[in-house]
């Protein structure tokens, strides 16, 4: 173990060095139109580097980050409730870092139609234990293996943009859907968080002017020793007054899950229960906004008003049994959501909760109750719950 704590201790030291001389973790940091700064350096690049046979053009990019984290007060010293460990740091620190290389591919062609493509893989590890007790681990893997294909259709200005593979998506404002991939644990970088493509999707997209729908189909890289089989289906109308004003709405539905929610005892007095494949049917609709706030003092800082209905499909043994929650939030953030450079300013959410029967206790599926939320590791997928 020593011996492979020394290596680990190295390499992450090279990779701290090249994280620095490269981009120190803020390629992931958000525009006011949504994308990342490494996108943006993309696009330019792809306007000045040659071309590398038959009309393609390459665009090169390399991200890395590393940082030391730590926690304080873990989880509020629950454990020494029920079993009492005096061994156990409640004061954990620990060290992160990742490498993600990538290459762009792009062909234009006289009638408008492009064709493009992007792969990228991710290295990532963690030395130490972080609080989930993982450590000393990480993993490589392929971040984006996409490829699609824009084209015009008709003469009035419309637009076809359809794309599959391993890529990353964005709903609205990114407070429902934006990371589609999971960190930590066997794979390292828990805080860092690298992986944020879905490892299978298909988005169809048609746009005119300043309005755009699509239509997707996403499949979450959750951790493979923690794969709940999540699958996300769903539709888009969204109206851009300005690169930076945005407004639109979404449908969405889960038609196949095995992650389990957990449900209070009844009357709340004893252990909850884990209701097996609880998020199985879920749906929402989700609507979203997105305005600059204090252009001048924070140019690229925005402010995202987002409210989302979920309803859960439950068994029922009784007229109204089942459950409907709702949710309003404000935010407003200036970087990338789940970015370690991320800084997330007054943040202020209303919960309304109705359970339509609260006093029938036969349903088999999961019904949220009012009460303080429990200390849980990070989800696996972005998929809402």
């Amino acid at each position: 173990m020593a011996t492979q704590a020394m290596f680990l201790r190295r390499h992450s030291a090279a990779l701290a060095l090249l994280g620095w001389s490269a981009l120190c973790g803020a390629a992931g940091q958000l525009d006011p139109d949504g994308l990342s700064a490494m996108d943006k350096e993309a696009a330019r690049r792809a306007a000045v580097e040659p071309s590398i046979g038959a009309d393609w053009q390459l665009t090169r990019s390399v991200e890395a980050g590393v940082q030391i984290a730590g926690e304080g007060n873990l989880f509020w010293k629950l454990s020494n409730t029920p079993a009492r460990d005096p061994d156990f740091d409640f004061r954990p620190y620990w060290y992160e870092f990742y490498v993600k290389p990538g290459l762009g591919f792009k062909r234009n062609f006289a009638d408008g139609r492009q064709l493009y493509a992007r792969v990228s893989a991710v290295a990532s590890g963690t030395v130490r234990h972080d609080p989930f007790g993982a450590g000393d681990t990480g993993r490589i893997s392929i971040e984006e293996f996409v490829a699609g294909i824009r084209m015009p259709l008709g003469g009035a200005g419309v637009l076809l943009d359809l794309s599959a593979g391993a890529q990353n998506f964005t709903l609205g404002t990114g407070m429902l859907i934006a990371n589609g991939g999971s960190n930590g644990f066997d794979r390292g970088a828990l805080k860092l968080g690298p992986r944020k493509a879905f490892q299978n999707s298909v988005v169809a997209r048609v746009s005119q002017d300043a309005f755009s729908a699509q239509a997707f189909y996403l499949d979450p890289n959750e951790n493979p020793d923690n794969d709940s089989g999540t699958r996300l289906v769903g539709v888009d109308a969204s109206y851009t007054l300005a690169d930076d004003r945005k407004a639109g709405i979404a449908y969405g539905k889960v038609p196949r899950s095995r992650a389990a929610y957990p449900q209070a005892a009844l009357g709340g007095i004893g252990a909850p229960l884990a209701v097996p494949d609880a998020r199985k049917d879920l749906q929402f609709v989700y609507g979203y906004a997105r305005v600059p706030l204090l252009p001048a003092v924070l140019p690229k800082g925005w402010f995202g008003v987002d409210a989302r209905a979920n309803g859960i499909r439950a068994s029922r043994c009784g007229p109204g049994a089942g459950a409907r929650k709702g949710a309003f939030r404000c935010r407003m953030w200036r970087g990338r959501r789940n970015s370690p450079w991320a800084t997330r300013v007054f943040p202020a959410t209303i919960r309304a909760l109705r359970a339509t029967s609260a006093s029938t206790p036969c349903s088999t599926k999961a019904r949220r109750v009012p009460g303080p939320r429990a200390a849980r590791p990070p989800g696996s997928s972005s998929i809402p719950t």
